[in-house]
């Protein structure tokens, strides 16, 4: 679905592209805020709409029509629609890796059931002219208002976990990584033949922290170490500027280069105590 769409209907829709409705008619949404959780898997967007249109806001009260937004994802290619018939505002509950870096939200008025003599007063003068003396049928789900797309860079509010991703190399020896700086995220390249067992712990919360102290733990050492050398312009570096400075930590080079180890043992919240608690549950298991 494109946002775009609004200008093919065949019947009126309140848009700030269409002059359908009088001045003064108008729908929109805002994102008050975004945030990933600590664990980076799960992201939360809260949305206010906004709709000046007394029709469309009855429709709603009566459950015939209500407010959906799409969620696009242009990194992921993952698109989804999320309905609210209840009220303006709107909590939106995400999954990554579907959506990662940047988001595109449409909102939307839909109609949930079909409407008979659709005939709003708000209407333009001109366009009544064209509509039906017994107003316009409409099908479920044909929209009824669209508002402007918005746009919003998840990494904004990045957990660290969110900016390294684990990378085959068949030229490292087994049991070997290295860490790669060169690009927007930090790679932590390992041999190919252990990569997907990795990958399986990175998702499971009892096993993550072992990856925090073995792998994690060095990765942002060396980038904290090279923030000022091979940061420049990185996404990885301002996730990093900006965990330093959420635990009161001065971006200054040569503080950074001497304690680097130690603040990014405070980024992780003490990994080795997460690591000690995972093996411990893993004992008693056994």
């Amino acid at each position: 679905m494109s946002y775009r769409n609004q200008r093919l209907m065949p019947h009126p829709v309140l848009s700030a592209d269409r002059n359908d409705y009088q001045p003064g008619c108008e729908f929109a949404a805002e994102i008050p805020w975004s945030r990933i959780s600590d664990g980076g898997r799960d992201i939360t967007v809260t949305v206010q709409y906004r709709l000046k249109a007394p029709t469309l806001h009855d429709l709603i009260a009566q459950g015939q029509a209500g407010y959906c937004m799409v969620v696009e994802c242009p990194k992921t290619y993952r698109r989804s629609s999320h309905h609210s018939n209840e009220g303006a505002q709107d909590l939106i509950m995400l999954k990554r890796p579907e959506y990662d870096g940047k988001l595109t939200l449409t909102p939307y008025v839909a109609a949930v059931a079909s409407i008979r003599a659709f005939n709003p007063p708000e209407l333009d003068d001109e366009l009544r002219l064209l509509i039906p003396a017994g107003g316009t049928d409409l099908p479920a789900g044909a929209i009824l208002a669209i508002g402007a797309a918005t746009e919003i860079e998840l990494d904004n509010q990045a957990a660290v976990e969110s900016i390294i991703d684990l990378a085959p190399d068949s030229g490292l020896q087994h049991g070997q990584f290295a860490v790669d700086l060169s690009g927007q995220r930090i790679a932590i390249n390992v041999h190919r033949n252990i990569w997907p067992d990795i990958q399986q712990l990175r998702g499971r919360a009892d096993k993550e922290p072992l990856l925090r102290q073995s792998l994690y733990l060095y990765a942002i050492d060396k980038a904290i170490r090279n923030l000022d050398e091979e940061g420049e312009g990185k996404r990885w570096a301002d996730v990093i500027r900006r965990k330093l400075a959420d635990n009161g930590i001065d971006d200054d080079f040569e503080q950074l280069a001497e304690n680097s180890e130690i603040y990014a043992q405070r980024i992780f919240q003490n990994p080795l105590e997460g690591m000690l608690t995972a093996l411990q549950q893993e004992g008693g298991d056994d």
